[in-house]
């Protein structure tokens, strides 16, 4: 199995745990800072790739932002709000609406970056990443 790390915001490691404890238990992929949240990812491993499977709910796909730069993999979505929706806001006495998501992974040094294929479909963003081939030794002959 590979080591792909996943990166998450590090803000509240001075704190003592129990004192971020329930604001983490009730808001688990949120980060305090950012209104931002991490998106769910399922990341399963073949012999020649790995398979990301992130949950965008609600969001098009050209809300969507996939950059690949030296090893870090970065999924990021924001809704974009026009002048005139925001002239029209209603009241709002709750709003439980995800304006961006964004997650980063630390991927390993056997990927082909250049071959990384991506689909979107029904709010899930599917990414295959395939391995480098392996290169075989081989035998020289002398003449």
């Amino acid at each position: 199995m590979t080591d792909i790390m996943t990166m998450r915001p590090m803000h509240k490691a001075a704190t003592p745990f129990w004192d971020t404890f329930f604001d983490d238990f009730f808001a688990p992929a949120e980060t305090a800072k950012t209104k931002s949240r991490v998106p769910l990812t399922d990341i399963t491993e073949t012999p020649s790739e790995y398979i990301f499977e992130t949950e965008f709910p609600g969001f098009t796909q050209e809300e969507l932002e996939v950059k690949m730069d030296k090893n870090r993999l970065t999924l990021k979505a924001e809704k974009k709000t026009s002048a005139e929706q925001t002239e029209n806001k209603a009241h709002y006495i709750m709003s439980e609406r995800q304006e961006s998501y964004f997650r980063s992974f630390s991927m390993p040094e056997d990927i082909d970056a250049e071959k990384i294929k991506a689909t979107f479909e029904n709010g899930l963003l599917r990414l295959e990443v395939p391995k480098k081939e392996k290169e075989l030794p081989r035998t020289i002959k002398i003449n």
